[in-house]
């Protein structure tokens, strides 16, 4: 399988994603809601989510697992 073809079968999985990331920064009004969207929007390939995408069976525990992954990935930056 490519690497296009696997993008694309992963494209609601980060859609979602994208989603909980913004609603997760939103949650803390102020200057951590500010930093956090400026860090979350400044773009990536959302490649340690899609990694933990592509090992799980369940959806929910990977949109919940690759979300906490990539927060601690951007603050850490």
């Amino acid at each position: 399988m490519s690497a296009q073809a696997i993008l694309q079968q992963a494209r609601p999985f980060l859609d979602e994603l994208e989603d909980r990331l913004a609603g997760a920064v939103a949650h803390r009004p102020g200057l951590l809601e500010a930093v956090g969207r400026s860090a979350i929007t400044a773009g990536g390939k959302r490649l340690r989510p899609l990694l933990v995408h592509l090992t799980s069976p369940d959806r929910e525990r990977a949109l919940c697992g690759g979300t906490a992954v990539e927060l601690v990935h951007v603050a850490t930056l």
